[in-house]
């Protein structure tokens, strides 16, 4: 068999199943246009039900972040979960880039993503960390930021905080490259 023998019979194939992949580009295109609007709708859940406030409750927190992020499909998670969807968006693009479409990017889910993860390290407090009842974890954390030294008592008979020094040192640096990975992606989004 010569190559323009290959060719020709190449080129009579396409043409006899282009109908056939017209029709499955349609349909992903139908599929993606329906994906958009699931993930405008994931993303609204999420913003609305993560922990964005800080709560002394870490467990019960980390739950709720967990079970958004991989959590079955169910009556406590509607939309389905943050792994779910990012699959299926690596599917679609995976469908679009076959049939020669133009390959979406979902940006929500990658800010869900991003979102998550720097939730979860703002929710994550090592155990030497705990507080007495009688102080508010606001002001515990505005002093930590602040990196103010802590007086010795807080008012209320309850002994300050004094945490091993390489403790406050371990808790600076990661402070420190929350805040730089911060700046980072909102130096890229505004690019």
């Amino acid at each position: 068999m010569t190559w323009a023998t290959v060719k020709k019979k190449t080129t009579l194939t396409k043409e006899k199943h282009s109908k056939e992949q017209s029709q499955q580009a349609e349909k992903v295109k139908r599929d993606s246009k329906e994906f958009e609007f699931r993930t405008e709708e994931f993303f609204a859940y999420f913003k609305k039900t993560m922990p964005y406030e800080y709560s002394t409750d870490d467990e019960l927190a980390y739950a709720h972040m967990d079970r958004i992020h991989h959590g079955a499909k169910n009556d406590g998670n509607p939309v389905g979960s943050l792994v779910d969807i990012k699959r299926d968006a690596i599917r679609l693009n995976e469908m679009q880039e076959l049939f020669e479409l133009f390959v979406i990017e979902y940006r929500q889910i990658d800010q869900c993503e991003k979102e998550a993860k720097f939730l979860k390290e703002v929710h994550y407090l090592p155990p030497t960390h705990s507080l007495p009842p009688c102080i508010p974890a606001s002001a515990a954390l505005a002093s930590f930021f602040r990196m103010d030294p802590i007086s010795t008592s807080y008012g209320c008979g309850a002994p300050a905080l004094k945490p091993e020094p390489l403790l406050q040192v371990w808790d600076m640096i990661s402070m420190v490259n929350l805040c730089l990975s911060l700046l980072f992606d909102l130096f890229i989004d505004l690019r």
